[in-house]
């Protein structure tokens, strides 16, 4: 099906979509023992977000929901991550599909390809809470500042109880919030 659509979709080899199977980043619409539909994506760990590479749907089922389906499947599936991102060529009529679907556009760049295209960037917020917007959200009225420290920074308080900020004088004023 991919090879089928490699003019919208571009050139993958073929041990892309067995890798990525293998690691469950492939989403399939099967019919009839044929697939007619599939959804490849992969996860960006650096950014804690899951990157949509391919979305095709087999032209005789087209418009019958087949998409929706799989981008709802991947959206369910998905949502310990930050959100969902993904490129779409500028002059493809599937960029009224993902703001349908509830992505919103965030910037736009210069396709690689051949010819001089423009790759729309589009993005579904899961709307995880960040620390500091966790912080943001915390009203202590008691306190005179609210400050947030990185994961490292609390290991390294664990392991040394010696450290400057278990100074008596702050105790008394540490409040400690932990995020999901």
């Amino acid at each position: 099906l991919g090879d089928k659509n490699r003019e919208t979709l571009g050139f993958l080899p073929s041990n892309v979509f067995v890798e990525q199977a293998a690691k469950g980043n492939l989403i399939g619409a099967i019919l009839n023992n044929e697939c007619v539909g599939y959804l490849l994506f992969r996860i960006v760990r650096t950014k804690h977000q899951v990157s949509i590479t391919h979305l095709c749907v087999s032209e005789g089922f087209r418009k019958i929901g087949i998409a929706k389906q799989l981008v709802n499947y991947l959206i369910s599936e998905t949502k310990e991550w930050n959100g969902i991102s993904l490129y779409c060529r500028r002059d493809y009529q599937s960029n009224k599909f993902w703001e349908k679907m509830g992505f919103r556009f965030l910037n736009e760049k210069r396709g690689r390809g051949k010819t001089p295209t423009i790759l729309t960037h589009y993005w579904y917020d899961h709307e995880q809470p960040s620390l500091l917007k966790l912080a943001e959200e915390l009203t202590i009225q008691s306190k005179p500042f609210l400050s947030v420290i990185d994961m490292n920074i609390f290991i390294s308080l664990y392991e040394n109880p010696t450290h400057p900020l278990y100074a008596n004088w702050l105790i008394e004023d540490l409040i400690l919030c932990v995020t999901p």
